[in-house]
């Protein structure tokens, strides 16, 4: 927020998941995605995610209340499969809590490996790591579009989950004015 703030934030609030519950779902999920889980519109417009591998049912929903803090939140329904956010168009500032988890509850320790693309043109990539209970967080702005970033967690080979995913054009930082 304090890079670039007033991004229009997802954190899956309108699924349609009772606390305590995982659901799984088709990937990819969109805006247009109309089903029990989500309903058309509920996701922001311009965020698709999915799973890289293609395996169906591709991705999970878990519900809030207890678990993770009492958020909702979405990642890969396999382990080893990476979690693709994909921004149409693209965006200059991405920003994202990331965990892991083997089943709902407590996060594990984990570290992710991120990828920043523009296409199919690698930006950049680093690697995050969250600590047992908590949330690891991702935070990347470029001047070239970032039409897609990838999450997998490389340690332990669990699913990896998004939430609270921030996204859209930053605007330019202010100048500062030379008084004289």
């Amino acid at each position: 927020n304090t890079a670039a703030p007033g991004l229009p934030l997802e954190g899956f609030n309108n699924a349609n998941v009772l606390p305590g519950f995982i659901l799984v779902q088709t990937s990819p999920l969109s805006s247009a995605t109309n089903n029990s889980t989500f309903s058309s519109g509920s996701i922001l417009p311009g965020l698709v995610l999915s799973n890289l591998t293609g395996a169906a049912p591709g991705l999970i929903v878990y519900g809030d209340g207890a678990l993770f803090g009492g958020t909702k939140s979405v990642g890969t329904n396999w382990f080893e499969d990476t979690l693709v956010l994909t921004f149409a168009p693209g965006v200059t500032a991405v920003g994202t809590d990331v965990f892991t988890a083997a089943s709902p509850g407590q996060t594990l320790p984990g570290n992710f490996m991120v990828n920043v693309y523009n296409g199919s043109t690698l930006l950049g990539s680093t690697t995050v790591s969250e600590a047992q209970g908590a949330f690891g967080f991702v935070g990347v702005s470029s001047t070239t579009p970032i039409t897609s970033l990838t999450l997998l967690c490389t340690s332990p080979s669990v699913s990896t989950f998004a939430d609270n995913i921030a996204f859209g054009s930053a605007g330019a930082p202010p100048v500062a004015a030379k008084v004289e």
